[in-house]
């Protein structure tokens, strides 16, 4: 089975999710680290001592029982710790913050990343990770891109959220949940040069909506990922039957719940799956003890610490 290198990228707001994220990591793959790559950094000044040498190594992870700068536990890097001219990202950086600079440069970690010959997979922070991610990795170590459909089925002609149309204009697959293995280059080039197109010349956002990656699996050979347990969301979750036991844990249709993309959750209101989704959900958390269970863990788990405060 192949081990990968998981990795985040993130503006400095979403680091109460890059530690839960990072805590995940560590509890279901022993001895490994949460890579983040955090945009807000200086861009000019590197976070590592060695910029990639440690990825040359193949193990995201520090030395034993130390963690990462700032007593973080995932592996902490900057703009500056990617292959990328500065004048690049500074350009981006006009043109995009937040979440969706932080989309933009999720290639150029990625390419960083698979210098040590494993497969990387890419969640955004908001992915809660329940499980291990070789079913992921493994089919990306030679397949080269693997993507998450966002439904498995069409959306019910009703009226109800997300619509068809909605899911069109997002795209098919999942931004926030994407493999690449080893010998990607062609895709990861393509991938970098059509959200810089986006963030240049669009004003829709980037971070959860790249309707272009429906050309992948034509053009770059992308595996389409069908698992129910991967990519729970709430744009599909009406379509899976969600259960918890103290004896399975969580489980979509029968099988294990490794990834929930909790995209626009807020803890404030726990109630809610998705307070942006829209007014007239499809799935209300009330009708759905398991995901209402796993919202309200979430909701404590982002909770402000003593430690870290809000990120």
């Amino acid at each position: 089975m192949a081990l990968p290198v998981v990795c985040t990228s993130v503006a400095s707001h979403r680091l109460p999710e890059a530690r839960a994220l990072a805590r995940a990591v560590a509890s279901h793959h022993p001895g490994e680290q949460l890579v983040v790559l955090v945009v807000d950094d200086p861009i000019d000044g590197a976070t590592t001592s060695t910029p990639g040498g440690w990825a040359a190594s193949g193990r995201a992870r520090l030395a034993p029982g130390t963690r990462g700068p700032g007593d973080e536990p995932f592996v902490r890097l900057s703009p500056a710790d990617l292959d990328l001219d500065p004048r690049v990202v500074h350009e981006l950086a006009l043109c995009r913050e937040g979440d969706d600079l932080a989309a933009c440069l999720v290639p150029a970690l990625v390419s960083l990343l698979l210098a040590g010959a494993r497969p990387v997979v890419v969640l955004s922070s908001e992915v809660v990770l329940l499980g291990p991610l070789e079913a992921l990795a493994d089919p990306a170590a030679t397949s080269g891109v693997v993507l998450v459909p966002r439904l498995l089925a069409p959306p019910p002609t009703d009226d109800r959220d997300p619509t068809g149309p909605a899911v069109v204009a997002a795209g098919a697959y999942d931004p926030g949940i994407i493999a690449v293995g080893p010998g990607a280059d062609g895709f990861l080039d393509w991938w970098a040069a059509s959200l810089t197109q986006l963030a240049v010349s669009s004003a829709s956002m980037l971070a959860d909506r790249q309707p272009f990656l429906d050309f992948a699996p034509e053009s770059f050979g992308a595996l389409i990922f069908r698992d129910p347990g991967h990519g729970v969301a709430y744009w599909n979750a009406h379509e899976r039957d969600l259960t918890w036991s103290e004896e399975c844990g969580y489980r979509a249709d029968g099988t294990p719940l490794r990834l929930v993309h909790l995209e626009g959750f807020d803890p404030a209101t726990p109630q809610l799956l998705a307070p942006g989704a829209g007014s007239r959900p499809r799935v209300l958390l009330s009708e759905v003890p398991a995901l209402r269970r796993l919202c309200a863990a979430r909701a404590s788990q982002l909770a402000p610490s003593k430690e870290h405060g809000t990120g």
